[in-house]
């Protein structure tokens, strides 16, 4: 196996952020029940995270340009939740 002579983490990946959001209110009904509300969005801005680039160096010097041909993230996603205390 040849190792080269390219140094290591010279090839870089898209940036990788994401945002999420959550809201929560607790509801007292009586003494002892209770009624929690969540409401919660994961991806908030619907932002992509992009894969890394399928690219290799080839041993001639001719390797093509890098391409990103998958994405790695989930749209955004709502959830609602509820739990009763008692």
């Amino acid at each position: 196996m040849h190792e080269g002579n390219s140094g290591s983490n010279i090839l870089r990946g898209p940036a990788a952020t994401t945002l999420d959001a959550g809201l929560s209110k607790t509801f007292a009904i009586r003494e002892p029940y209770a009624l929690d509300f969540r409401f919660e969005i994961f991806n908030t801005l619907n932002h992509p995270l992009l894969g890394l680039p399928s690219a290799s160096i080839a041993s001639n010097g001719n390797s093509g340009p890098a391409s990103i041909t998958s994405v790695i993230s989930l749209p955004r996603i709502l959830q609602v939740a509820m739990k009763f205390h008692f």
